[in-house]
């Protein structure tokens, strides 16, 4: 009960720091302890990650996004909590009015494909995290799994999201929960050739 209670109190603070963002203004800066977590890239059969698969995606909910690279890298990455994190600067701070503040510090991503089934999974995690805002105060640490297939035409990848989220005077997650209730995310390729394009049509009109 009190993970279910925490799992709400996270998901409060998140809508009300991208509120805050919004209202207040945050200003984008790497937090004073810094790191560089990279990564690791696993291709089933020791083959490469098909180039056909780099670009961003996104989620249709919760915010979620990616940005791989041709070798299957994760350069950049959105998180529920509403912001692009470079993996290379190792996190985000954001700043808004009052001495709120929200300090994220991302640690080593793994991403995993298989061509023979078309599947891609990712594990991201968030080593530390603290939002600090007049409701209060929330840290913790937190793991997203996302696993699923990729359609034939590489333009959408349906995803099994699992999040294990540890904060701090909780309760530890319950794996036999979450792993028995994933949330389903459908994730699209974005055409940034065509984003751009439509951008520049509309500036010339």
């Amino acid at each position: 009960m009190k993970f279910i209670l925490a799992n709400l109190y996270v998901r409060s603070f998140i809508v009300f720091l991208i509120t805050i963002s919004i209202i207040g203004g945050c200003k984008n800066s790497p937090p004073e302890q810094t790191s560089n977590p990279g990564g690791e890239v696993v291709v089933a059969g020791a083959g490469e990650f098909p180039e056909s698969l780099a670009g961003v995606w996104k989620a249709d909910k919760f915010r979620w996004a990616f940005k791989f690279e041709k070798d299957g890298r994760i350069s950049k990455f959105r998180h529920t909590i509403g912001m692009y994190i470079n993996v290379a600067e190792g996190g985000l701070m954001e700043e808004g009015e009052d001495d709120n503040y929200a300090l994220y510090v991302v640690g080593p991503y793994v991403v995993k494909y298989d061509p023979e089934k078309r599947q891609l999974d990712v594990k991201i995690t968030l080593d530390y995290f603290k939002m600090v805002l007049p409701m209060g105060t929330l840290e913790g640490k937190v793991d997203d799994y996302f696993s699923g297939i990729i359609s034939d035409d590489n333009k959408t990848w349906q995803v099994d999201w699992r999040s294990y989220g540890w904060i701090e005077g909780a309760d530890p997650p319950d794996p036999n929960v979450i792993d028995a209730n994933p949330e389903k995310l459908v994730f699209t390729k974005i055409d940034l050739d065509k984003l751009q394009s439509e951008a520049e049509k509309s500036k010339s009109d």
